[in-house]
C-alpha cells in the first residue's frame, strides 16, 4: 500500500505518491531559493509550475496517481538552476539562453479556427493580430478578383491539414524556438516583462479585433439563415412534388432527387451555420468541445457540396450537347397581330409562371391534376424585334435540342416540327408537354417577330399583355421553371 498526497500545481489538482511529492517539494524549494533575489522570481516560479502541470497532464491524462518516476522525468526535462550555472558560470540570464530552431505547428492556445495564424505568429515572431489582419485583408482584397478569394481559403485549409498541431508542451516551446527548461521559461517571463505596456496594448487590440470578427460572423450567420429560410419557404423545389418534377425534367428517380434536394439544402445552409457558431465562439471566448463542431460542420459542408455537384452533373450529363434548328417565314404585314396559345383551356390556370416585358413574353404552367402525374407545359418564348426596315412580318423560329436525347427518327421529327401557325392576323403557338413518359429532349423554343415599330402585338390569355414600353410584370404561382 502506497501513501499518496493531494496537491495543487498551478491551480490543477494532482495526486502524487509520497516520495514523488517530497522530490517535487524539494525541487520547487530549490527554485524559490534560487530566484528569491530575482526581479521577476515569483512570475518565473508560476511559469515553471504551469509547465510542470502541463507535463503531468500529458503523462497522467485520466487523473491517476503521479509516480516517482514521472516526477523525476519532469524535473529532468525542466532542469535545475545549478545545471544552468555550471554551463554559463553565473546565474541564468536571458541573453545566455540558447535559441533553438523554430518549428512550425498550429497553436491550439491562440486558435480561432485551426490555430494556423497562431502557429505562423510564433514561427515568424510576429504578433498574431497582424497575421490575422493579413489573412482577412487578403480575403477581402481577393473578393474583387474573380474566384481568387477561394485561393486564400484553400491556402488556410491546406495549412490546417498539413501543419501538425502543437499537442505537447515541448512542441509548444519548439514552436517559439525556445528550450523547454527553466532557462526557457525565464526568458519568456523576462520577454513579457520587458515588453510591458506595448504587449498589453497589442493584446487589447487583438481582443477587440477578435470581438469585431466574431460580431460580424454572428450577424452574417443569423442574417443568412433567416434570409435563406424566408426564400426557400416559397421556392417550389422544396415543396412536396419536387420529386415528380425532377422525374419529368431530368428523368431522375425519387431517391436521387430527394438526396439532391437534401444535399443542396446542407450546402447552402451549413456555411451560415458555421459562421454563426464561429461568431458565438469568438464573442463569448469559449473553447470548442472535444468533438470539434466547427470541423464537423466543415466536413459535412464539403460532403454536401460534393454530393450536390456530383448528382447535378449526373442529372445534366445527357443534356450537355445541344443543337439549334432555325426556320423563317415571311407574310404580309399587319397593323395588329394577336397571339394565342393553343390548348390553353385544357390545363388549370392556378400554377402559372409568366415574365412579360415590352420585348418578350415567356409563359409556362404546371399541371398536378393529370391522371399520369404532374405535367410541365411550356409554350414558345415570344420575342419582338422592332425596326422601320421591317416592311413585312417575318416569323423566325428557333429550337434548341439535346442531341444526346434524340437520335434517328426522333431527330428528324424535331427538325420537321413547326410549333406555330398563322391564320389571318393571329399567331397560334403550340404547347410542349413533359411528363414521366416524355422527358425533356428539347428546350428553348423561341419565336422572333420582325415587325414595324408601330405594329401592335396583343396577348389576351392567360394574362393580357400589349407589349407597351411601360408595361412589365412577373407572375409566379410556382417558382421552379426552365429559364429560357
Amino acid at each position: 500500500m502506497e501513501k499518496v498526497v493531494r496537491v495543487s500545481i498551478a491551480n490543477v489538482a494532482f495526486v502524487l505518491e509520497e516520495d514523488a511529492y517530497k522530490g517535487l517539494d524539494a525541487y520547487l524549494s530549490e527554485l524559490k531559493a534560487h530566484y528569491s533575489a530575482h526581479e521577476n522570481g515569483s512570475e518565473i516560479i508560476d511559469g515553471i509550475e504551469e509547465r510542470m502541470a502541463d507535463l503531468f497532464l500529458e503523462r497522467i491524462p485520466n487523473g491517476g496517481v503521479v509516480p516517482v518516476a514521472t516526477a523525476e522525468e519532469v524535473i529532468a526535462l525542466l532542469g535545475r538552476p545549478d545545471d544552468i550555472e555550471q554551463e554559463t558560470g553565473e546565474a541564468p540570464k536571458v541573453n545566455n539562453t540558447p535559441t533553438l530552431a523554430r518549428r512550425l505547428y498550429r497553436d491550439p492556445d491562440k486558435r480561432v479556427l485551426g490555430g494556423v495564424c497562431g502557429g505562423l505568429s510564433a514561427y515568424f515572431n510576429v504578433d498574431v493580430v497582424w497575421i490575422r489582419l493579413l489573412f482577412v485583408g487578403l480575403a477581402f482584397g481577393m473578393t474583387f478578383v474573380h474566384h481568387s478569394v477561394f485561393v486564400i481559403l484553400g491556402i488556410y485549409i491546406v495549412l490546417w491539414i498539413v501543419v501538425p498541431k502543437a499537442r505537447t508542451v515541448t512542441q509548444k516551446y519548439a514552436m517559439r524556438g525556445e528550450a523547454f527548461s527553466v532557462s526557457g521559461i525565464e526568458r519568456g517571463v523576462e520577454g513579457n516583462y520587458r515588453s510591458g505596456a506595448p504587449n498589453d496594448f497589442w493584446k487589447g487590440v487583438g481582443r477587440l479585433f477578435v470581438f469585431c470578427i466574431g460580431l460580424l460572423l454572428a450577424i452574417c450567420g443569423i442574417s443568412g439563415i433567416i434570409a435563406l429560410m424566408l426564400s426557400f419557404s416559397g421556392l417550389y423545389i422544396f415543396h412536396h412534388n419536387f420529386d415528380e418534377i425532377m422525374q419529368i425534367v431530368l428523368n431522375l428517380s425519387s431517391t436521387v432527387s430527394c438526396v439532391l434536394r437534401s444535399a443542396l439544402l446542407l450546402a447552402v445552409f451549413l456555411p451560415f451555420i458555421g459562421m454563426l457558431y464561429s461568431g458565438i465562439r469568438l464573442l463569448f471566448r469559449f473553447k470548442s468541445p472535444k468533438w470539434r463542431p466547427g470541423l464537423v460542420i466543415f466536413l459535412f459542408w464539403i460532403a454536401a457540396l460534393v454530393t450536390t455537384v456530383s448528382l447535378a452533373l449526373y442529372a445534366a450529363s445527357p443534356y450537355f450537347n445541344t443543337q439549334h434548328f432555325y426556320r423563317q417565314e415571311t407574310v404580309e404585314a399587319r397593323d395588329t397581330i394577336y397571339i394565342k396559345y393553343d390548348r390553353l383551356e385544357e390545363f388549370p390556370d392556378d400554377r402559372l409562371s409568366i415574365s412579360a416585358t415590352s420585348w418578350g413574353y415567356n409563359f409556362a404552367l404546371l399541371d398536378n391534376n393529370a391522371q399520369t402525374g404532374a405535367r410541365l407545359i411550356t409554350w414558345p418564348y415570344v420575342y419582338l424585334s422592332r425596326n422601320k426596315a421591317h416592311q413585312q412580318l417575318t416569323v423566325r423560329s428557333e429550337t434548341r435540342m439535346f442531341t444526346d436525347q434524340v437520335t434517328g427518327s426522333g431527330l428528324k421529327e424535331v427538325m420537321d416540327m413547326q410549333f406555330y401557325r398563322i391564320e389571318g392576323d393571329t399567331l397560334f403557338l403550340n404547347p410542349l408537354i413533359y411528363d414521366k413518359e416524355h422527358s425533356v429532349r428539347e428546350t428553348g423554343r423561341k419565336i422572333t417577330l420582325d415587325i414595324y415599330p408601330k405594329t401592335q402585338i396583343i396577348i389576351e390569355k392567360p394574362v393580357p399583355h400589349c407589349f407597351d414600353r411601360r408595361q412589365y410584370f412577373e407572375h409566379n404561382n410556382w417558382l421552379w421553371l426552365l429559364n429560357k
